[in-house]
């Protein structure tokens, strides 16, 4: 039994360079988005997550890292799990009137701080949401607050009335007060590794200060470090090994260096405020969110834009929420089943909070979590494929239905229907095995699935109408015979005109992927010839306009020129005839001469059509013929060029 007739597939193009990089398919792997708006319906202020003990921390406490984050939005403070992205609790104990601000929870999750715009400091429990301690040192509102990574009972906050003061929970008062700002302090926090110890704030006196607290015995004035800014300061976010800074002042983030005392880079990617800055990868990346809705991800080594996305509303707050890995590290200890150790986090979330009041969630699953994932979705693509390839019939009495044998049973059961024909048979020979039929590819139609129409080109090609299936490939209106190179005149040519005037796409232009597949299969079957014999001016044009669009291109160099050969060696008489009638004005009538004798081959073509329009095809083809000489002198001199390049630095290698 012989193979079906496959349709002829269409040529692919050498794939280039990607577009897509696998940074970027890292962050686009963020992805199951949770928009969840605010209860109060105010700003998202602030997103933060406990942050896990570090190498560079000095602190003894083994203590793990739970699983939740804080959001802060008008006068709550919102408990998130980082596993099920799930509301725990809800922290309300501020005025309807106050704003809460900066809710931190911190590292062994027992306690949560946040501020307020009444100038209160509190410490909330996080289990009964009772208030621990409360200060109202400040004066104005306070913005910022943060937990001392080194000490459970440690705390530091920054606010409008331009004074940065250390806490205590045991102290009702504060134990230290940094003064030195001419403005609102709007951001701050603790420094790490080498620096660790020391504070830094960003202010609206468009300054950031690094603060050594232990510079004095009262702790004023400590300030070990200025950096000017053109604008106020609206972040600041320390780097893990403790000598460089990051600050963000209108639309530019800063890269200081703490050892230099100067800035490395600045980084102009935002269109209008930076607003938040996070890391993510472990340090490697910083995400920074502003007010035009951009997120920003630039690598740390480099400090260039590797990823980014947009968000509909102005970006208030971010963070890059880290959960413990999948697999590995130490076992937990009883009745701690969502917290995890500090060497074992990754990537899980991508919170960004909106002044419209959404916090959007998008996460990226791994370990367990994806292979659930990818064998829910292999379940599914199962599923709809054998319900795709199950067919449901009514019985005689029409009133119960059933499905139809899948493929494999069908099979199977064809099997055994003729090894039992072959058992019952009188005849001595008998095959090694039964015929097999590979149902839907291309062979007998399976179920009642309709075979698929081919191309008019790909019917020309089969049929040997070579020089219809071109004509359909370049989509020129008024086609010819076809066979080998004769006149078959078609009876649905009127039909096949008004389809091709109307083009699939709606245009008359030819596809150049049809264009090439048919001319690389001419040159298989080695019809190439007999395709462009016997052609006049008005189906010689749309060849050579081909020609001359496709010779630049280097991906098609080769099928081009050779087709290019050919059409010139097929007509190199009546082109130059052609050339030197155009150079000396009358090219018209020596193409009007051409035409008429050519057209005579072609059945189903007048030629008082062909003489009519001979003059302005001659004219058309003179210039095309021009304009692809033009294009192969310069590809010529491009070549020429290269050799040239390539000569000399083989010269710079060999004396090296």
């Amino acid at each position: 039994m012989s193979a079906p007739v496959q349709p002829l597939q269409p040529l692919r193009n050498p794939t280039g360079p990607t577009t897509t990089t696998p940074e970027q398919k890292y962050w686009r792997t963020f992805k199951n988005t949770l928009h969840l708006p605010s209860p109060s319906s105010n700003p998202i202020t602030c997103i933060s997550h406990p942050q896990p003990l570090t190498a560079s921390t000095s602190s003894t406490s083994t203590t793990p890292t739970p699983d939740h984050f804080a959001v802060t939005s008008g006068p709550r403070i919102l408990i998130f799990s980082s596993r099920t992205r799930q509301l725990l609790k809800s922290i309300s104990r501020f005025q309807l009137s106050d704003t809460a601000r900066s809710g931190q929870i911190r590292r062994d999750g027992r306690a949560v701080l946040a501020a307020g715009d009444s100038g209160t400091l509190q410490v909330f429990d996080a289990n009964s949401r009772a208030i621990l301690k409360t200060w109202r040192e400040h004066k104005q509102p306070v913005w910022c607050a943060k937990w001392d990574p080194r000490d459970l009972t440690g705390l530091m906050s920054a606010g409008d009335d331009k004074t940065v003061r250390l806490w205590d929970l045991s102290a009702s008062e504060s134990v230290a007060t940094c003064e030195g700002h001419q403005d609102y302090v709007r951001c701050g926090g603790y420094m790490t590794g080498q620096t660790g110890g020391m504070l830094v704030t960003g202010s609206y006196d468009s300054t950031v200060r690094l603060w050594d607290p232990r510079g004095s015995s009262t702790g004023r004035n400590g300030t070990a470090m200025i950096f000017k800014h053109n604008a106020p300061v609206e972040n600041v976010l320390p780097m893990p090994a403790g000598t460089t800074l990051l600050s963000a002042a209108d639309n530019q983030i800063s890269v200081l260096d703490l050892v230099a005392a100067k800035p490395l880079a600045t980084l102009k990617s935002h269109q209008k405020s930076v607003t938040a800055l996070s890391l993510a990868s472990g340090g490697s990346r910083v995400v920074s969110g502003a007010l035009d809705g951009h997120v920003k991800i630039f690598d740390t080594n480099t400090w260039t834009v590797v990823a980014g996305s947009k968000y509909p509303s102005p970006i208030l707050s971010l963070d890059v929420i880290t959960t413990s890995g999948a697999g590995g590290g130490p076992k937990q200890p009883t009745g701690s089943s969502s917290v995890s150790g500090p060497r074992e986090r990754e990537d899980r979330h991508l919170a960004v909070g909106l002044q419209s009041g959404i916090l959007t969630l998008k996460t990226r699953l791994s370990g367990v979590a994806k292979s659930l994932q990818k064998a829910r979705d292999r379940s599914m693509n199962d599923l709809l494929t054998e319900n795709a390839t199950t067919t449901t019939t009514n019985t005689a009495a029409g009133k119960k239905r059933k499905a139809n044998k899948t493929p494999r049973e069908a099979h199977q059961q064809r099997a055994a229907s003729q090894r039992a024909k072959l058992e019952n048979s009188t005849t001595d020979y008998v095959g090694d095995a039964a015929e097999i039929v590979i149902e839907g590819n291309g062979g007998a139609p399976a179920g009642n699935k309709r075979r698929k129409k081919l191309q008019e080109w790909d019917s020309a090609l089969r049929r040997g109408e070579y020089v219809r299936a071109l004509d359909c490939a370049l989509k020129i209106s008024d086609v010819g015979g076809g066979g080998s190179g004769g006149g078959v005149e078609d009876k649905g040519s009127g039909k096949h005109r008004q389809k091709q005037k109307e083009g699939k796409n709606g245009s008359d232009a030819p596809s150049t992927t049809t264009t090439l597949t048919v001319l690389t299969a001419l040159i298989h079957r080695s019809a190439l010839h007999t395709a462009l014999r016997g052609r006049d001016e008005v189906t010689l044009l749309p060849i050579l306009r081909f020609l001359s669009r496709l010779v630049v291109d280097p991906r098609h160099s080769d099928l081009v020129c050779r087709v290019a050969v050919v059409t010139i060696e097929l007509y190199s008489e009546d082109l130059g005839s052609l050339a030197d009638g155009g150079s000396g004005g009358g090219g018209g009538g020596g193409a009007d001469d051409v035409g008429a004798q050519q057209q005579q081959n072609r059945k189903g073509q007048s030629g008082a059509g062909g003489n009519g329009s001979g003059s302005g095809s001659g004219r058309e083809i003179y210039r095309e013929l021009r304009g692809l000489h033009a294009k192969v002198r310069q590809q010529v001199e491009s070549a020429q060029a290269a050799w040239g390049t390539r000569g000399m630095l083989e010269m710079v290698v060999a004396a090296g």
